[in-house]
C-alpha cells in the first residue's frame, strides 16, 4: 500500500479513549460534533492524512484520507524544471545543446523517482507505527476492561452452575451443540480468565443474566 488515498480501520476501543491518545501523536481538528486528526508525511513535498473519528459505542471507526497536493506539485516542478523546459530549449536550438539537455532530463527522472520513493516510504512507515499505537491500545484497553470486569462479578456473585446450564441450552438450541460455547469458554481462559469468569463474560454477551 504505498499511496493510499482512503480506507477505513476499526479499533476495539471506545471513541474518548482513542482520542485521548490520537490527541497525543496527532494534530486534532474539530468541525462541530465530527473529530478529525491530521498529520503531515513527508515534509515539505509529502502528504497530508487527515483521519475521522467516529466512535462506536466499544468500538471506534477510523477513517482514513490522504491528500497528495504537496507531492504532486512537487513532482509537476522537477517535470516543468528538469523535463519540459529543457526539452523547449532543445526544439528551439535543435541538437546543440543536447549533450546538456539529456543530463538534465536524467537528472529529473532521478529525483522524481527518489522523491516517490521516499515518499511511498514515509507513508508505510508512518502506518505501521500508527497500527502498532493502535494494536498496543486494543490491547491496553481489553486489559484495563478485563480487571473491571473481574471487580463487578467478584462484588456481584453469580451462580455460575445455572449461567453455564442456561448458555448450553441456548447453544444447543441454536447451533445443535455446545461446541462453540466451549471455544469461547477456552479463548477467555486464555485471555487470563477463570473458567468462572469466562462464563459470567459470555452470558453477559448472551444477554443471560
Amino acid at each position: 500500500m504505498r499511496f493510499p488515498t482512503s480506507f477505513n480501520r476499526s479499533v476495539r476501543v471506545p471513541g474518548d479513549y482513542l482520542s485521548n491518545v490520537l490527541s497525543r501523536v496527532l494534530t486534532e481538528v474539530e468541525r462541530g460534533e465530527k473529530k478529525f486528526f491530521r498529520s503531515s508525511i513527508g515534509g515539505l513535498v509529502g502528504a497530508t492524512l487527515e483521519i475521522q473519528l467516529i466512535p462506536e459505542g466499544e468500538v471506534s471507526s477510523l477513517i482514513f484520507s490522504f491528500n497528495y497536493g504537496r507531492f504532486m506539485i512537487a513532482i509537476a516542478s522537477l517535470f516543468l524544471l528538469f523535463i519540459f523546459i529543457p526539452l523547449c530549449f532543445f526544439m528551439l536550438l535543435n541538437s546543440h545543446v543536447m549533450h546538456l539537455i539529456v543530463p538534465t532530463v536524467i537528472a529529473g527522472l532521478v529525483s522524481a523517482l527518489i522523491i516517490i520513493y521516499y515518499i511511498g516510504h514515509k507513508i508505510d512507515c508512518f502506518l505501521i507505527e500508527l497500527d502498532n499505537i493502535l494494536l498496543g491500545l486494543e490491547s491496553e484497553y481489553a486489559r484495563e476492561k478485563m480487571s473491571r470486569d473481574k471487580a463487578r462479578w467478584e462484588s456481584s456473585p453469580k451462580n455460575v452452575d445455572d449461567l453455564y446450564r442456561r448458555l448450553c441450552e441456548k447453544y444447543v438450541k441454536t447451533w445443535g451443540s455446545t461446541y462453540i460455547l466451549e471455544y469461547k469458554i477456552k479463548e477467555y481462559r486464555g485471555q487470563g480468565l477463570t473458567r468462572d469468569e469466562a462464563i459470567r463474560k459470555i452470558s453477559e454477551e448472551e444477554g443471560i443474566f
